[in-house]
C-alpha cells in the first residue's frame, strides 16, 4: 500500500470481498499492467515498414504492446516476455520459473525492467507488515481453511501459496500460532 496503513486480516478480507482483484500474484500484476496499456497485432500487410524492420513474412504477425512503444526493434522479444507473464499469471509451470533477461550490453534489458517498474508504480499492493517479500496477507490462512475461504467468500488462493520463512517464524513467535 502506498500510505502504509496497517489493516487487520479481517479488514483486508472485507476489502477483498468487495474487490477480489486485490488478490493477485506478482506475475498477474505485471501482466495486467502490460495489457492495461493496450496492444495490437501487426502483420506484413498491415505495416510494411515495421514488417521490414522485423523481417516479417506474409502471415507472420507480431503483437506490439503500447507500454513498450519506445523499445524499437524488440517486438519479438517483448512478445516472448509477455507470453511468459501470461502463462505464469494463469498458474502454469512458468509461475515456478524465474525470468532472466540475457543479452549483450545495450540490448534493452534494463530499459524493459524500468518500463515494467513504472507500469506498476502507484498501484496499491497490500502485504504483510514487516515481510521482506511483501507476502499476500491471505497466505496467513492455514491451508486447511483455504477451501472454506474459497467456498464462503469466493476468494481463490493458489494451492502452492504459503508464508515465507520470515512470516512463518513471526507467526509462531509473535502471535503464538502454527
Amino acid at each position: 500500500m502506498q500510505n502504509d496503513e496497517v489493516l487487520t486480516l479481517e479488514e483486508y478480507l472485507n476489502l477483498v470481498r468487495a474487490n477480489p482483484n486485490l488478490v493477485k500474484t506478482a506475475h498477474k500484476r505485471v501482466y495486467d499492467a502490460i495489457i492495461k496499456k493496450g496492444y495490437k497485432t501487426v502483420s506484413a500487410k498491415d505495416d510494411p515498414r515495421l514488417a521490414k524492420i522485423l523481417g516479417l513474412k506474409n502471415g507472420d504477425p507480431v503483437t506490439v504492446y503500447n507500454l513498450f512503444e519506445n523499445h524499437y526493434g524488440l517486438e519479438r522479444e517483448i512478445e516472448n516476455i509477455v507470453g511468459y507473464f501470461r502463462a505464469a499469471s494463469l498458474g502454469g509451470e512458468s509461475s515456478r520459473l524465474f525470468l532472466f533477461l540475457v543479452g549483450p550490453p545495450g540490448s534493452g534489458k534494463s530499459s524493459i525492467v524500468r518500463t515494467l517498474y513504472w507500469a506498476l508504480h502507484g498501484e496499491e499492493i497490500y502485504h504483510i507488515d514487516g515481510c521482506p517479500i511483501r507476502e499476500e496477507p491471505l497466505n496467513a490462512f492455514p491451508r486447511a481453511y483455504r477451501k472454506e475461504l474459497e467456498e464462503k467468500h469466493k476468494i481463490v488462493l493458489s494451492e502452492w501459496a504459503d508464508l515465507c520463512p520470515v512470516c512463518r517464524h513471526r507467526l509462531k513467535t509473535e502471535f503464538n500460532s502454527d
